[in-house]
């Protein structure tokens, strides 16, 4: 709720730290293994990664929220209307990039398997639903 405000202070076990001060610390501590998952896969990712959250912990307004803000208020849209358009432009890629036949057999593959588990677990079942529901009830009664 206020993430966002300057000079943010948190609660530690210890006493309390800075938001930068605290995310600066923890990608201190990160940095070496993204550098050790660097050397494993021959990349720069993750290193990559860790110094891009750096530049949002030095520069809020580059943080995700900072840029939907700004982009609310460039587009002059209330959040309900951004998330709409932002809903349809997805919709509308999707549908212009079809799936491959070789993907779409693939999720019929799945779906096929799925509905052949639901049915084993179905029939495998030989408890009725009042049965179920007292039993969870039941289960409950200790909280």
């Amino acid at each position: 709720k206020t993430g966002r405000k300057p000079g943010l202070m948190l609660k530690k076990p210890d006493g309390e730290i800075g938001l930068t001060q605290w995310g600066i610390d923890l990608l201190d501590r990160i940095s070496p293994y993204a550098d050790i998952l660097d050397t494993a896969y021959a990349s720069h990712d993750h290193s990559d990664s860790v110094k891009a959250q750096r530049i949002k912990i030095q520069d809020s307004k580059q943080t995700p929220s900072a840029r939907l803000l700004q982009q609310l208020r460039e587009q002059r849209l209330n959040f309900h209307d951004y998330s709409l358009k932002q809903s349809q432009q997805h919709r509308d890629h999707l549908l212009a990039t079809p799936l491959s036949a070789a993907r779409q057999n693939a999720l019929e593959d799945i779906v096929a398997q799925s509905f052949t588990e639901q049915t084993r677990l179905e029939q495998s079942d030989t408890e009725d639903f009042s049965a179920y529901v007292a039993r969870y009830e039941a289960a409950l009664a200790p909280f």
